[in-house]
This record gives structure tokens, C-alpha cells and sequence, in this order.
């Protein structure tokens, strides 16, 4: 009888690691969903949101796309305004393309394999002997204060920048070229 007890008990124990281990993939995939579907809008909406704020121009991202279970992160149609409504805008990217490593949950720190930057186009105007049309966003960027040295510095890794087909168009008002 206590051969039966002993045999029922390491079922049930079997049992209960193996509905441990089911929960345990079925909120992997809960997390993996509601991150592949929040996480893009969270981004886009929230993205727009604080880099107008920061930069003091209006900003436009286009599409936010997120894989959670490969950590890619994809940017479209990335738009800062120019200094006068209704002018072209000062940075225009077409897609931006972020592969982080899976050392990144790990680390706690971005462990980027590669970030591309497709198409971008960068305005950039002189206004007067040595004003430039992105001071005000200089300006803004600015810290009054330098932050408090706490002694402890921040970890990142990057390892491939491609940049493909990328324009500077550079204007001179001073000189009228």
C-alpha cells in the first residue's frame, strides 16, 4: 500500500511541475503578444509625443513595427519638421532598422547587433555667420545643469551602423547658395 502512496505522490509532483511549466509558456507567449501588438503603438504615439516636446518641432513616425521574440525593432517614415511651418522637414527617414541581442534582457544593458538607417535626408541651413536653422534645437538640448556624477557609467554594445543612400543638403543664406 505505501508503494501505490509513494507512486500516486510522484505522478502528482509530475503533474504539477509539468501545469507549472504550462503556465509558465503560456505568460511567455501572453507577453510576447501583448508586446508585439502594444508595444509598437506605445512607441509611436509616445515616440511622437516626447521628441516634439524635447526638440521643440513636430515629429512624425510613420509605422512602428516590433518582434519580440528576435528583439527587431523596425522605425518608418521618421519626420522632424523645419524651422518654418510648412517647410520641407529637416530630417526625413525612411526606415530605421534596430537588431538588439538577446544579451540585452540579460545584461541589463542594449546589446545592439546592428542598426541600418535607410534614405535619410538631412536639411540643414546657415542663416547668418555662424547660426545654423537646428540652433533652437541645440538650444533646447542643452542641460543648465551637467547631471550628477554617481560614479557609475552606462554599458551598451553596437556593433554594425550601416548607413544606405543618405543625402545632406546644405543651404547658405548668407551667400544666397
Amino acid at each position: 500500500m505505501s508503494e501505490t502512496q509513494e507512486t500516486i505522490k510522484k505522478k502528482a509532483l509530475g503533474l504539477r511541475w509539468l501545469r507549472r511549466l504550462g503556465w509558465c509558456l503560456l505568460a511567455l507567449l501572453l507577453l510576447w503578444a501583448l508586446s508585439w501588438l502594444l508595444l509598437p503603438w506605445l512607441l509611436r504615439t509616445q515616440g511622437e509625443k516626447l521628441a516634439t516636446e524635447k526638440l521643440g518641432r513636430a515629429v512624425h513616425i510613420g509605422a512602428v513595427d516590433f518582434k519580440p521574440w528576435s528583439l527587431e525593432l523596425t522605425l518608418r517614415d521618421l519626420q522632424i519638421a523645419g524651422p518654418q511651418a510648412g517647410s520641407a522637414a529637416m530630417l526625413a527617414v525612411e526606415r530605421i532598422y534596430v537588431d538588439a541581442d538577446i544579451q540585452s534582457v540579460f545584461r541589463l544593458a542594449p546589446v545592439l547587433d546592428a542598426i541600418q538607417v535607410d534614405k535619410p535626408v538631412l536639411r540643414v541651413a546657415q542663416t547668418a555667420p555662424g547660426t545654423f536653422d537646428f540652433d533652437d534645437i541645440l538650444q533646447k538640448l542643452r542641460s543648465p545643469e551637467p547631471p550628477p556624477d554617481d560614479g557609475k557609467t552606462t554599458h551598451f554594445a553596437l556593433y554594425i551602423i550601416e548607413l544606405k543612400e543618405g543625402q545632406l543638403e546644405f543651404r547658405d543664406d548668407t551667400v544666397g547658395q
